[in-house]
């Protein structure tokens, strides 16, 4: 019985999400970022790497689509290959922030004496600009993709930690786990069973704006010079080195700084979706 009313639940959280057609929209979106990011290596035409002086600077044409940048390098291929480095470094730090941001949510929103140190903690990773500390703490590790995953990890984890935190101040008091406690149930038993599984719809929502934020945030590093070093075809180094050359070679920044619009926006449609699929209050 049960199990036939998770089915129906979950069936009811995949009607809602397939009519929300903006978030299906997302959902394209990111696919279809991630099938380039894959395929990058099969259908980029020339390699990101390779320098062309005799053709630098040519507009977009039939043999370069997006033109080629101030050293002759195919932007088209640059710019897939940008893909890889933006969706991997986001993968990892959604995966970082994740299992960081749920252990110390569930432990502080949990154990009441271990809440009040643990959020002023994240309160004080809070309290620095967000860019200015993933580059303080890039050039302690020195530039390079994952040092960069590693510093939006730590920028992004306590934000993560406050959403958990939330979620378990809410189930906490609900009358299963007071139930499960009068059974003799462990605390470990108790969040690992009953408190975790209630907690992952907002972590799964949150990931998705994670994602976002750290596309948007390893471009930015990346542009300053914080990120991949070059010539690494990240959209942030693509940007930084077109910046030079806006007013007479603007498609070096323009096409990448689409496909980062692009990844974010279709993170954020699909990030809102699942927000109002996996909401139980929503009614439609």
């Amino acid at each position: 019985m049960k199990s036939q009313k998770s089915k129906l639940g979950e069936n009811k959280k995949w009607q809602r999400l397939k009519r929300n057609k903006m978030a299906i929209a997302g959902l394209l979106i990111i696919c279809a970022i991630l099938l380039i990011a894959i395929l990058a290596p099969y259908i980029s035409p020339y390699d990101p790497l390779v320098l062309n002086i005799r053709s630098r600077f040519q507009s977009p044409n039939s043999e370069f689509l997006f033109g080629t940048d101030n050293y002759g390098r195919d932007l088209f291929s640059r710019v897939l290959y940008g893909a890889r480095v933006s969706l991997k470094v986001g993968v990892i730090v959604v995966f970082i922030t994740s299992a960081l941001g749920t252990f110390f949510g569930l432990i502080a929103g949990y154990f009441r004496k271990l809440d009040y140190v643990i959020m002023r903690v994240m309160d004080a990773f809070m309290s620095f600009p967000t860019i200015l500390l993933g580059i303080s703490i890039v050039a302690i590790l020195s530039p390079s993709e994952m040092n960069a995953a590693i510093a939006l990890s730590v920028v992004y984890t306590p934000r993560t930690t406050r959403i958990v935190r939330s979620a378990v101040l809410e189930i906490k008091g609900s009358e299963f786990v007071r139930a499960a406690k009068s059974l003799g149930a462990s605390d470990f038993r108790i969040i690992l069973k009953h408190i975790l599984p209630n907690c992952l719809t907002p972590l799964i929502v949150q990931s998705t704006f994670v994602f976002a934020y750290a596309v948007l945030a390893e471009a930015s590093l990346s542009f300053v010079g914080a990120g991949p070093p070059p010539p690494a075809p990240s959209w942030g180094n693509i940007l930084s080195e077109g910046r030079q050359y806006i007013r007479t070679a603007p498609w070096i920044t323009i096409f990448p700084g689409i496909f980062i619009a692009l990844t974010v926006l279709g993170l954020n449609l699909t990030g809102d979706g699942l927000r109002d699929a996996l909401d139980p209050k929503m009614k439609k």
